[in-house]
């Protein structure tokens, strides 16, 4: 599918299912739920590729909270490529993955999802992934920039992107966004991003145990300036280790929920993130007092 203008479909811009597609230089305006979405019934290696298009102004008419409003949706879909398109205005995320392996989401242009700029995911009570990379992207004026989680999905890399402009925004009614930069669950590496200016946290790091067997979250690297935390990190679960180091956080807030570098607390229910009451901000230190938790030096200074 090349060189296409799409405008003002119903439902979906281009819409595959169960087929192996090269989706290439069109331009999709005004979608009424999603502006391109490859899908397989059920989990399967798809090796689909989405590639150098102009997805902007997708709706989500049909409501929900996730199938719908998303410019490019990958769901059951493994090894699928979506690199180097430019997508602006999503009703809600400009690209997502759901239940699907092994993606590469590379070089793509982001800019005004209400909810999240990129995400993998898996929501459902059996979902699941396995290996994914989000790299070289930019993602800009969103309600969350980009997000991996659901556990048991594992083994994502985030690196080399640049995370901006990061609001609390009404995603539908009674949902809002988190305003974070980027956040992450279980066997989590976030490296060489730089993030500016979220609402929230910058990094969230949330090394979820995956059937009892250990999980590893890493952020180093990145380069963190005018957000409202810099890196949180969940400490308390049993069998996860968790390395920070090399991060340069730059004006920062101190106060009772957000510090440079410090262990959080996490509500499955409500999402929210917060410093342990009392914990020391890590942001200069050497050594985290944790048993599963490395630091290497970073700088921290307001």
């Amino acid at each position: 599918m090349l060189g296409n203008s799409i405008g003002a479909a119903a439902k979906f811009g281009i819409f595959a299912q169960n087929s192996n597609v090269l989706i290439e230089n069109n331009v999709i305006v005004n979608s009424g739920n999603g502006g391109v979405a490859i899908y397989e019934s059920s989990e399967a290696g798809n090796n689909s590729i989405v590639r150098g298009n102009t997805i902007g102004q997708t709706s989500a008419t049909l409501g929900g909270t996730g199938p719908y409003g998303n410019a490019i949706s990958v769901y059951l879909s493994d090894y699928v490529m979506v690199a180097n398109n430019t997508i602006y205005d999503s009703a809600f995320s400009a690209i997502r993955y759901n239940q699907s392996s092994f993606g590469q989401i590379l070089g793509n242009n982001c800019y005004g999802s209400t909810a999240t700029g990129i995400v993998i995911e898996a929501p459902g009570p059996d979902g699941s992934y396995s290996g994914g990379i989000i790299a070289n992207n930019i993602v800009d004026t969103a309600g969350e920039g980009i997000g991996v989680g659901n556990t048991p999905g594992h083994r994502v890399v985030i690196s080399n992107n640049q995370v901006s402009n990061m609001v609390v925004q009404e995603v539908v009614p009674g949902l809002m966004s988190t305003g974070r930069g980027i956040g992450g669950e279980s066997d989590i590496l976030v490296s060489g991003n730089q993030i500016e200016n979220t609402a929230d946290w910058a990094i969230v790091l949330l090394p979820f145990t995956i059937d009892g067997t250990w999980t590893i979250a890493q952020a180093e690297n990145n380069m963190i300036k005018t957000c409202a935390g810099g890196i949180a990190f969940l400490q308390s679960n049993s069998d996860t280790a968790i390395f920070i180091g090399g991060n340069t956080i730059y004006n920062y807030t101190e106060t009772s929920k957000y510090a440079a570098i410090v262990a959080c607390t996490y509500d499955g229910g409500t999402g929210d993130i917060s410093r342990v009451s009392g914990s020391t901000d890590l942001g200069n230190a050497t050594s985290s007092g944790y048993s599963n938790v490395k630091l290497l030096l970073n700088y921290s200074f307001t």
